[in-house]
């Protein structure tokens, strides 16, 4: 009889060294995409990030202490404030109050200036305009969020009212 280790087993101890630096690759490669993700996650929301998301909500908070009527400039600081929100919103973090607040704002600023458009149309004597149609449609489409999404429904019952104006029975 022989002491030697059986032929058969050496087999064995090769499929399972084999086994092992396969399973040591797949954790490596793991290893990899985990470190892969950390550094994406810190590249986005680096304190350079951090500062810029600050500076846009000081430039709407700005903005919102001396709004203007131009539409222009209200829809950009919605959608810079829009953007802070889907920031928070992708992150699964809730939105900050004062953020929060400033996009209710700023929408309903936009529901104020597309109704305004409107009932100086009326005053002209227009009913009827494809640029009026476009104004109520933004207005009621902003009126919405903040009903649905700020439980306040103020500018949607301006709305609702304008519209009755605009389309007497």
């Amino acid at each position: 009889m022989s002491t030697g280790p059986d032929p058969k087993e050496k087999d064995l101890n090769r499929d399972e060294a084999k086994e092992t630096e396969e399973i040591g690759g797949i954790f490596a490669g793991i290893k990899k995409i985990v470190n892969w993700v950390k550094n994406a996650v810190k590249s986005i929301f680096k304190p350079s990030e951090e500062s810029k998301e600050k500076q846009i909500v000081r430039a709407v908070a700005g903005f919102l202490e001396k709004p203007t009527n131009n539409l222009e400039d209200i829809i950009k600081n919605t959608t810079l404030i829009g953007q802070v929100c889907g920031d928070y919103d992708q992150m699964g973090m809730d939105i900050p109050p004062d953020i929060d607040a400033m996009h209710a704002r700023l929408l309903a600023l936009i529901c104020t200036n597309r109704m305004s458009f409107v009932e100086q149309e009326i005053k002209k004597g227009s009913h009827d305009t494809p640029e009026i149609k476009y104004a109520m449609k933004m207005a009621d489409d902003r009126a919405t969020i903040l009903s649905r999404g700020y439980k306040d429904d103020t500018m949607l019952n301006a709305v609702n009212e304008l519209q009755k104006r605009l389309n007497p029975v």
